[in-house]
Order: structure tokens, then sequence, then C-alpha cells
């Protein structure tokens, strides 16, 4: 989602840093539509949200940090909640790939 939203960026002249900024401005650029923007931002802050607490309570553990989120861990709520989220990231990354794919020249 993240790289997804890096080259949407730079296709459409967004010079700004943070993902959720970068995904503000494609909006007003009308690069993306507001229901799509909202979606990945939403997806964008469970994603971090599960991988932080997994890091949390990996340290508590003194384990080392891995990012990996373990699903096992989660509540039934929180796999479907994460798997929304995989599912827009997925999405983001099709709508990019066809995108980049009807401009290439053969």
């Amino acid at each position: 989602m993240i790289y997804s939203t890096r080259i949407n960026a730079i296709k459409y002249g967004v010079n700004e840093v943070s993902t959720v900024k970068r995904l503000n401005e494609l909006r007003k650029v009308q690069a993306m539509h507001p229901r799509d923007v909202e979606n990945a931002k939403t997806a964008l802050h469970y994603l971090h949200y599960f991988r932080l607490q997994q890091n949390l309570n990996q340290l508590e553990n003194n384990q080392d940090v891995s990012n990996e989120i373990n699903v096992y861990e989660l509540s039934k709520e929180d796999r479907i909640k994460l798997k929304e989220a995989l599912q827009v990231a997925h999405r983001m990354q099709q709508v990019t790939k066809i995108s980049f794919n009807r401009n290439r020249v053969v």
C-alpha cells in the first residue's frame, strides 16, 4: 500500500513524504476517489497498530522485534480487520499495476 501510494504520488507530482499526506493530496488532485483514500488510510492505521502491538508484546517478553503479526494471537474481530486491511492493500496494488500496464508501450 505504501509503495502504491508512493508510485502514484510520483506519477501525479505529489511531493509529500508521509503516506497519509500523500493520500490526501492524491484525493485533492482527483487521482483517487475519496472513499478509496479513506479506506487506504484506515487500512494503513490498522496495519501499523497490529505491527506495533506485536512489537510491544515481543519487547515485553524480551524477544527480538520481528515486525511480523501473529494472527493466532489476535481476536476474531482483529483478524477480520487485518484481513480487510490486507484486501485494501492488495486492491491498491492491482489498480496501480493496471494503471501502469495501460500506459506501457510495447
